[in-house]
């Protein structure tokens, strides 16, 4: 896939995820805490995708520096989310079995298909923050829910990190940005049905 085609179709998944996850009810706090225990579950292995990429990665590869930078930057994150569930005492909020799915695929496409395909990860979740992120963040402090670090850091200080994704999928091969891209579509719709599970656990929570 060329750079430029893959540009047009990572933007329409991501604008598509967006509209859906902003149709979501963000300003109910048991789908709040909800989404935070799922993000808590999954972003905890941040730190190890990136490890296990830059591993794998030749030392000439044009990604190598990138990937050794944004470990980097997401050493500690881990921890905002998990002060969050401990500042709106949820910390024992259900995780769902979609969420464990959702970060062990990382696993297969890092050590099976490539280091670079876990870019389609990282777009998903970069985009969706840069792109729903300040308008997410707003309507939750609006609704006075507490504990939201790690959705402020996402969706105000860390809003680059999308389009610094894009710039390093221009770099690789089209073979690469084809796995790239199959990533992103699949995590998609295991974002989406992780998602439609925070709903129905509110939903339950509530009866």
């Amino acid at each position: 896939m060329k750079s430029n085609e893959f540009n047009e179709k990572a933007h329409a998944k991501v604008n598509e995820l967006c509209k859906t996850i902003e149709a979501l009810p963000w300003e109910n706090v048991r789908f709040y805490n909800s989404w935070c225990a799922q993000t808590h579950n999954f972003v905890g292995h941040t730190s190890i995708f990136l490890n296990l990429c830059n591993e794998r990665l030749p030392k000439d590869h044009p990604l190598k520096s990138q990937f050794e930078h944004h470990i980097e930057e997401e050493v500690g994150h881990e921890k905002m989310s998990e002060n969050d569930l401990k500042f709106m005492h949820a910390e024992g909020t259900k995780v769902f079995e979609v969420t464990k799915a959702f970060w062990k695929t990382q696993y297969y496409w890092i050590k099976e298909v490539g280091p670079t395909a876990h870019l389609g990860y990282s777009l998903l979740l970069e985009g969706l923050a840069a792109k729903s992120g300040p308008g997410i963040l707003k309507r939750v402090k609006a609704a006075g829910i507490q504990g939201y670090t790690f959705l402020k850091v996402h969706a105000e200080e860390d809003t680059e990190h999308f389009n610094d994704a894009l710039k390093a999928v221009a770099k690789v091969s089209d073979k690469e940005r084809e796995h790239i891209y199959q990533n992103l579509c699949e995590g998609m719709d295991m974002y989406l049905r992780i998602m439609n599970e925070c709903v129905r656990e509110s939903v339950q929570l509530a009866s």
